[in-house]
């Protein structure tokens, strides 16, 4: 596994959709988001019972969100592939509606 596998590691590793609390779909974009060259990563070992965590640029793929959040909550779903084969982990989470 390498860096850009992880699900911050690329905009393209988390499948995503999203939902208003009113039932309003928000659109989701791809954006290009190229993995580095090959043999310009190394390859991630992540020990057994090692914790990671990092940050995802969810407005990348719904850059709607914080315009609806100023009408309603929005339930964003994710998925990702752990690996090809293994399944899924998956996911919602609730983002509540701004303070007026």
């Amino acid at each position: 596994m390498y860096r850009f596998h992880l699900p911050w590691g690329n905009s393209t590793s988390l499948i995503v959709a999203a939902i208003t609390t009113s039932g309003e779909p928000l659109e989701v974009v791809y954006p290009i988001d190229d993995p580095p060259p090959p043999g310009t990563d190394e390859p991630l070992v992540i020990a057994p019972g090692q914790k990671m965590s990092g940050d995802y640029r969810i407005a990348y793929k719904i850059p709607s969100l914080f315009r609806a959040l100023n009408k309603s909550d929005v339930l964003v779903i994710w998925a990702y592939a752990l690996e090809p084969g293994y399944g899924y982990v998956t996911g919602v989470v609730v983002f509540r509606k701004r303070a007026a």
